[in-house]
């Protein structure tokens, strides 16, 4: 339910601060010292990992509920917030878009179709960038549509069921 969602979702957003006050510290340390900023890099992956973790487990455990529109929705935020000043970084952070998008739009949470659209964007703006085959429209992508769709059915479903319960 809701009160168990709100408590994962504090248990992520305590995980970010820890990154974010974390990597200001660093940033500000390796702005006195070149050598240190090499480091800096490395870290912050690795700390971005240990987020991406946290989100990962919570997800796990709650990323089917009806509401957990709000943790996809906050772990999309927060990769999008990564640097992409080189093409790897672009390339890591597109990849992980993808991933959590793609497990995101075929579970039946509210707003599901939300999600959706904003995917959707995300995939046409790569192809249109790239100059590749939006992926949607790839065999891949319709499986996807077709089993996201079956998941905004379900979500309505439970939605009414919930509604009725509150």
């Amino acid at each position: 339910g809701s009160a168990s969602l709100d408590l994962w979702l504090l248990d992520v957003t305590r995980e970010q601060l820890r990154y974010h006050e974390a990597m200001r510290g660093r940033r500000e340390a390796s702005e006195l010292d070149r050598q240190a900023e090499a480091g800096v890099e490395e870290d912050e992956k690795k700390m971005r990992q240990l987020v991406c973790d946290k989100f990962d487990q919570c997800l796990l455990q709650i990323g089917a509920d009806v509401e957990a529109f709000r943790l996809w929705s906050s772990y999309l935020e927060f990769i999008s917030k990564w640097p992409d000043t080189t093409t790897e970084e672009q390339q890591e952070k597109n990849d992980k878009l993808r991933r959590v998008f793609q497990n995101a739009v075929v579970q039946p949470v509210s707003l599901v179709d939300s999600l959706w659209k904003r995917y959707a964007a995300f995939e046409m703006k790569l192809a249109r960038d790239e100059g590749t085959q939006d992926f949607l429209a790839t065999p891949y992508g319709t499986q996807l549509s077709a089993k996201h769709k079956a998941a905004l059915e379900l979500a309505m479903q439970r939605r009414s069921v919930w509604e009725k319960v509150q």
